[in-house]
């Protein structure tokens, strides 16, 4: 989803706002929220996304589920049969107890996803990034903090990471529901950004 570059038209496509997620549609492309505040204009690119690393899907639960039930029958019943903790069985109840995390960390994960909580908002303004979610309810970084990013697509969805200067942090993964020009527009930025703090390190 995003905000494409208008004058001051109004739109009455659904365009949430990225801090409140307040329906924008019908305001000005150039306007403030009526509901945060959150100040936007005709050159922001908006987009909405999740955190990567929490990404849950149904078919992970399937399969680790599967694959638990599996080791906790074989090794259960070599166990009940030997009578005996051996090698074989301790590291097989090791296995078990790395997928029953997993397990836990899938759900854990899906119940975030239904609560909301891995959903991230970008908004890439001319001066900064802002984003909201993720444990942090609003961040801003100065595209003049830019250093290296990476924009990829694996023919589903586009996955974004980039690094500041602030200590080499890294942010993301995050997957986003960008496409087409949008997704131009949002490459174009991070190289200019990264050309001209690299040129000005240098």
């Amino acid at each position: 989803m995003s905000v494409e570059p208008q004058t001051d038209r109004t739109s009455d496509e659904h365009r949430p706002c990225p801090r409140c997620s307040y329906d924008l549609a019908g305001l000005p492309a150039s306007h403030t929220c009526p509901e945060c505040g959150f100040v936007y204009d005709e050159d922001m690119l908006v987009a909405q996304g999740w955190d990567s690393e929490t990404r849950p899907t149904r078919s992970n639960l399937i399969w680790t589920l599967c694959f638990t039930t599996v080791l906790a029958v074989v090794f259960g019943r070599r166990a009940w049969q030997s009578r005996a903790l051996g090698w074989g069985t301790a590291i097989g109840f090791v296995f078990l107890g790395l997928t029953a995390w997993a397990l836990y960390a899938i759900i854990r994960n899906m119940v975030r996803k239904h609560q909301g909580d891995t959903e991230v908002s970008f908004a890439f303004g001319r001066d900064e990034i802002m984003l909201f979610g993720v444990e942090a309810s609003e961040l801003r970084i100065p595209w003049t903090d830019i250093t290296k990013y990476k924009l990829e697509t694996d023919n589903k969805r586009w996955k974004l990471t980039f690094t500041t200067n602030a200590e080499d942090t890294e942010y993301g993964s995050f997957d986003l529901e960008l496409d087409g020009e949008p997704i131009v527009a949002l490459r174009s930025r991070f190289d200019r950004a990264v050309r001209e703090n690299t040129q000005a390190d240098s």
